[in-house]
């Protein structure tokens, strides 16, 4: 894998780590926006069914105060409208100044086994609860009814700062774990650049440079200092023309006595160890008369031409 796509591959999995925590935050968002919705009628609904309880004692003897005190306190609260219906005509009706809409008063045609429902067909997730009210002992018939919608204002500012929430915190999450892989990445690519850099080859010569290993052609040759040295200067410089003198005073830069013979034996040498895995190491190490020695790297074996 080279540089480039190691970066193009970690940007395909960021993009697929996005979307799949995309999908599963949606998927948590939608699963506590059901589940506090669901709380919240539950919630207008024994509200209602209390209202309800003592509506029909107030109706009964009368007491509209006590009814209509009772409704300010539901609209002082999350109440945007309340309709008490008793024998097809409005008894009370009130609704929240602040309500943005026109509140359906309109009455409702009289059922006398209205059942209790839950409409939810008001804008911004209100909730409009309607139920019968039933005279004590008379569990078959109703006198009226009672409808009341809630705001659901609270609700969908709860679900909004619930998902902000999910979304910060999964996009942290994402940010992290991309950081983490980046890192990862960079060091591996670093760690291998570092390693590449540490082997030479050529052609089918193979030098590792930190453990002085040699191989070629595939088959290990075991060279001593002064020969691995003299082949690490060749591989170094292919298709140069390296003089004896270029050769003494990089091999034998220390010693005042060395000479081109040096040179030839120490090249000579060489060209036998190489023989193991090569049928002629002249190709390799050729002798440029007049000028001295040049490296050709030696190329796959099916390929080799004895003179």
């Amino acid at each position: 894998m080279n540089r480039r796509n190691g970066w193009v591959l970690l940007l395909c999995l960021g993009i697929a780590l996005l979307a799949v925590g995309i999908i599963v935050e949606t998927r948590n968002v939608g699963q506590y926006r059901d589940s506090i919705r669901n709380a919240f009628r539950d919630s207008c609904r024994r509200q209602v069914l209390a209202f309800e309880e003592f509506a029909e004692h107030w109706i009964v003897r009368d007491q509209l105060d006590a009814l209509a005190s009772s409704a300010k306190l539901l609209l002082m609260g999350s109440g945007l409208y309340i309709d008490v219906v008793v024998q097809g005509q409005i008894l009370f009706n009130d609704y929240d100044e602040g309500l943005d809409i026109e509140p359906p008063y309109e009455v409702v045609e009289f059922d006398a086994m209205l059942t209790r429902t839950v409409a939810e067909n008001l804008p911004s997730g209100a909730v409009e609860v309607r139920t019968p009210i039933i005279l004590t002992g008379y569990k078959e018939s109703s006198i009226g009814f009672i409808r009341i919608g809630f705001s659901g204002n609270y609700v969908n500012s709860e679900i909004r700062r619930y998902a902000l929430s999910r979304a910060w915190i999964g996009f942290g999450a994402w940010l992290g774990a991309m950081m983490g892989l980046a890192m990862a990445l960079w060091l591996f690519q670093r760690r291998r650049r570092s390693t590449d850099a540490s082997i030479l080859q050529c052609g089918t010569l193979r030098i590792d440079i930190n453990t002085c290993e040699v191989h070629l052609n595939g088959q290990s040759i075991e060279l001593t200092p002064k020969l691995y040295n003299l082949l690490l200067l060749f591989a170094r410089q292919p298709s140069v023309i390296l003089t004896d003198q270029d050769i003494l005073g990089t091999i034998w830069s220390e010693s005042t006595y060395a000479a081109s013979s040096d040179v030839k034996q120490c090249v000579y040498m060489l060209r036998r160890k190489l023989r193991a895995a090569h049928p002629d190491p002249k190709q390799i190490i050729v002798n440029v008369k007049g000028f001295g020695y040049r490296f050709e790297p030696p190329a796959n074996e099916d390929s080799l031409s004895i003179d």
